[in-house]
């Protein structure tokens, strides 16, 4: 049993790998142990994703599982092969001693219907129904940020978008399906008519991490609470550590101060809040600044991002790899702060992996991860503007195993030992290598 982590760089990038499975003893091994929390099961291409409320995690079969849900399991009956696997399971919390708080996992096996079209020998990993489904609520946007990869803004034409009923078939889809995370983008997510009802349905159906992406400048008193409860996490757009860097990407005066006050609302209500920051430019010193705010606002996370060569992105300049090297190099520098603040990177190279072992490596677009724009376009990635599938009338699972889906999960063409493991780099990224030794850190060849 193995964390279920994907390293969005790929092993090549990476100056140390690491295999870690940690294993937690049996204080008493005379005892009999059951599963002790509700689990979703998902097929992957090879074993299993279970998650829970204590994280994600991989097995290679599930006959462990299968007994701890029945008759439970003595640890010091189990051979050493089912000792590990047990002691592996132990150490995730999800055990009780208890038969009448035993649980039983829900495996979502619909994709298993699809696994003949793949051959594993020439296809990447991939689970085989989507871990995370991102839905654009809206094109429509009360800002016009220079940047913005949709381009949206306040005259963004909304006519021909998604129906409130068809956002709620979708997500009724996604919980039967076993989607583990929902993520509410836009445009402005919180300009939405039915954003509530929306979250509702899928906190009622088990959706159990459910994200929202906002620029923080419609957040209503009456809306504080709720939000806590609803989001598992809130992202925050934040460009800058002062109303001159901000207000000159977003192109709205008094954005900032709106901003800054409402994380500090949310986070007083007990929000969990992150802050989305893209990159134009490498410029050290604000961020810096940006980072010292952050850590002011109380926040688990600020993430890093490049600016992207989609949308109005496109008629900005492209960062160079002299950026890409300095920002990273700056975000690992921050990590060395433990400060309880989180630095992560949008694909620059930060010449160390994450904290966590990872289980794979490399893009996840399209394979665990959908994409339905707010006109119900499909992709593997709200930055890909190819393999646009119908997402209106093609039912989520027929997308995901579609003739374009499956082009994304061709095995990378390289000799590494992690091949198996390896998606090869950021599909987002211009002239790309197809056998992904060019990554998303930002090197363009």
């Amino acid at each position: 049993m193995e964390r279920f982590v994907i390293e969005e760089r790929v092993p090549c990038s990476l100056p140390e790998l690491h295999q870690e499975r940690v294993r937690l003893p049996f204080e008493c091994s005379e005892a009999t142990v059951y599963l002790g929390t509700q689990i979703k099961v998902v097929p992957m291409l090879e074993g299993y994703r279970l998650s829970s409320m204590q994280g994600a995690y991989f097995v290679d079969h599930l006959n462990t599982i299968d007994v701890l849900c029945d008759q439970g399991l003595i640890p010091a009956d189990c051979v050493d092969e089912q000792r590990i696997e047990l002691e592996q399971i132990n150490a995730a919390g999800l055990l009780t001693s208890q038969v009448s708080s035993r649980q039983r996992y829900t495996l979502f096996d619909h994709g298993e219907a699809y696994r003949s079209l793949y051959d594993p020998d020439q296809t990447s990993w991939f689970s085989m129904s989507p871990v995370t489904l991102e839905l654009d609520l809206t094109n429509r946007c009360n800002l016009r940020c220079v940047h913005c990869c949709r381009d949206s803004s306040p005259s963004a034409d909304v006519t021909e978008e998604m129906t409130s009923l068809e956002l709620f078939n979708l997500l009724d889809q996604a919980a039967d399906i076993g989607v583990d995370e929902v993520s509410f983008l836009g445009g402005e997510p919180t300009l939405h008519p039915h954003l509530f009802h929306l979250a509702y349905l899928a906190r009622k159906r088990g959706i159990d991490n459910l994200m929202l992406a906002t620029n923080a400048l419609e957040i209503r008193e009456e809306w504080l609470d709720p939000f806590s409860v609803l989001f598992t996490n809130i992202q925050i757009s934040l460009h800058g550590a002062s109303a001159a860097t901000h207000e000159a990407i977003v192109d709205r005066k008094g954005a900032f101060e709106q901003v800054v006050t409402n994380v500090r609302r949310l986070t007083s209500h007990g929000a969990n809040i992150s802050l989305a920051c893209t990159v134009l430019e490498s410029r050290p010193n604000e961020l810096q600044a940006i980072l010292d705010l952050a850590r002011d606002l109380a926040v688990t996370e600020i993430r890093l991002i490049p600016l992207a060569d989609v949308g109005r992105g496109h008629c900005l300049p492209p960062l160079q790899w002299g950026d890409y090297k300095q920002v990273g190099e700056f975000i690992a520098n921050a990590r060395k702060d433990d400060t309880g603040l989180w630095v992560g990177s949008g694909g620059f190279p930060t010449g160390e992996s994450t904290t966590e072992t990872a289980l794979y490596y490399g893009c996840a677009a399209g394979l665990t991860k959908l994409h339905l724009n707010a006109h119900g376009i499909a992709t593997g990635c709200s930055l890909l503007e190819s393999h646009g599938l119908d997402g209106r009338n093609t039912p989520l699972l027929e997308i995901w195993h579609s003739d374009q889906m499956r082009h994304m999960r061709k095995r990378v063409n390289c000799d590494c030992v992690y091949v198996s493991r390896c998606a090869g780099g950021c599909l987002s990224v211009p002239n790309n290598r197809a056998n992904g030794k060019e990554n998303n850190n930002g090197k363009q060849g």
